[in-house]
């Protein structure tokens, strides 16, 4: 059995956020109301399936009226410090919680960690654009995707 068919994509609820394992490199957010370190720490634990043996993750987060616990942008650049490239399309991020997010993106960048993050207005087009980057000839060569056969 491969990768692809051993996954079955389930929902997982932590708090009033989802988190949904989709593929091997793809996991999908929702995050509603306040996020807290107890949320992020359970929801990694989630998303960490799929850092095995990749170079590169895929995320959509899709947020709801969302606010931040202090402290959680700290902790959740300590829980990815091993993560593998992660590129992520936020949708429905309010102009201030996006200014949070870039700073926790270019915190990572800071540790080495490379980040690849935009904002969208919807999922259809935050999808698109991860699909592009997923199929890049640039990123041909990367480990994402398990190899065929």
């Amino acid at each position: 059995m491969s990768e692809v068919e051993a996954l079955q994509p389930q929902v997982i609820r932590v708090g009033a956020h989802e988190v949904c394992v989709e593929e091997p490199d793809f996991t999908a957010y929702r995050l509603r109301g306040v996020l807290s370190s107890d949320d992020v720490r359970a929801m990694t634990e989630v998303e960490r399936v799929t850092w095995q043996g990749r170079d590169r993750v895929y995320l959509i987060m899709r947020l709801h009226n969302m606010s931040l616990q202090p402290g959680v942008l700290l902790m959740t650049a300590d829980l990815y410090r091993d993560a593998p490239t992660r590129v992520v399309a936020v949708v429905g991020a309010s102009f201030s919680l996006w200014i949070s997010i870039e700073m926790f993106a270019r915190s990572m960048k800071l540790l080495g960690k490379r980040v690849s993050m935009r904002n969208f207005p919807d999922e259809a087009s935050a999808r698109a654009w991860l699909q592009e980057q997923r199929d890049r000839p640039s990123n041909a060569g990367r480990k994402s995707r398990p190899s065929a056969g």
